[in-house]
């Protein structure tokens, strides 16, 4: 039996699935919480476990001694990673070698809460297959021909020389979607006006004609657009100034906020889940608010 390896590695989580030659799902484990006390591997079918791991490695080391309990005597024939950031140099799947290793490790600037972990999941599936070819898909790589309006940011020109516009993510998803779409409606409504929702803990919108973006929610980061469960959205500029004026905040703890402390869990003081917060919004108000402003920012962006 030949199978096919998935890889998406995530900030505190990584996600691993296992198909057959066939592209049928055959077993699908996660280990979340990656960095923290409560550390869990998840097995479909099986309660919970808590794993005793620290760092993506580790956790990518387990998961992998984990498939080749499911494999048994079978060989994998690829592996695939899903990577948040391509940047403009990635933009179609691409087979890792050493050169795109040090590519990739030179954009980790323009994703330092995701691309570190990728690389170091793959590392460690490089090792495990030594002779298996590993392909890289990029969200980002949807939106290669993006219009230029939605592409860039209004900065002085030498700052997009830097790498400052903005590249869009989720794009794995919504490639998905569309196609999806098209399957169920048809090739002639997929090529129309179509605007697509990406619901999870992270949330964006996109808007396609022809079947090729022409806008999204989500910018430079994934931390911009719309609120989501613990990242802010897009903010006005002067927050960042103002907060260091009367908190003193550095850009660390400025990133931790927008990122981890913001969107739902921020408003609503309660959490970050909206199954939790729809089941609280009768006594809470703070929960309902929390919902009211997701809401309203998503349509306002639809619109």
């Amino acid at each position: 039996m030949a199978y096919i390896v998935t890889v998406n590695a995530g900030s505190s989580s990584i996600k691993l699935a296992l198909f057959d030659g066939s592209r049928n799902l055959l077993h699908m484990a996660v280990i979340e919480n990656i960095g923290q006390a409560a550390t869990v591997f998840k097995q479909q079918g099986l309660d919970d476990k808590k794993v005793a791991i620290k760092g993506h490695a580790a956790a990518m080391r387990y998961l992998l001694e984990w498939l080749d309990e499911q494999t048994g005597a079978g060989t994998i024939s690829a592996v695939g990673h899903r990577v948040v950031h391509g940047a403009d140099i990635f933009t179609e799947p691409t087979i890792v070698s050493d050169t795109v290793v040090k590519k990739l490790q030179m954009l980790e600037p323009l994703d330092p809460d995701h691309l570190p972990y990728a690389l170091e999941c793959l590392r460690e599936t490089r090792k495990h297959f030594k002779e298996v070819p590993q392909i890289l898909c990029f969200d980002t790589a949807f939106y290669k021909d993006l219009p230029r309006p939605a592409r860039q940011l209004a900065l002085p020109r030498k700052y997009e020389k830097m790498g400052l516009k903005r590249y869009g993510f989720h794009g794995l998803s919504y490639q998905y979607l569309l196609k999806d779409f098209a399957k169920h409606e048809g090739a002639v409504a997929a090529r129309g006006k179509v605007i697509m929702a990406h619901m999870g803990s992270g949330v964006s919108l996109c808007a396609t004609k022809g079947a090729k973006p022409v806008d999204m929610t989500m910018g430079f980061t994934p931390a911009s657009g719309v609120p989501m469960s613990t990242r802010s959205g897009d903010l006005d500029p002067g927050v960042v100034w103002f907060l260091h004026q009367k908190t003193n905040m550095g850009p660390r703890q400025f990133n931790h906020l927008v990122n981890k402390q913001s969107g739902l869990l921020g408003i609503s003081g309660r959490s970050a889940d909206m199954l939790t917060l729809l089941n609280n919004q009768e006594t809470d108000p703070d929960a309902k608010e929390a919902i009211d402003l997701f809401c309203y920012q998503i349509a306002k962006q639809i619109g």
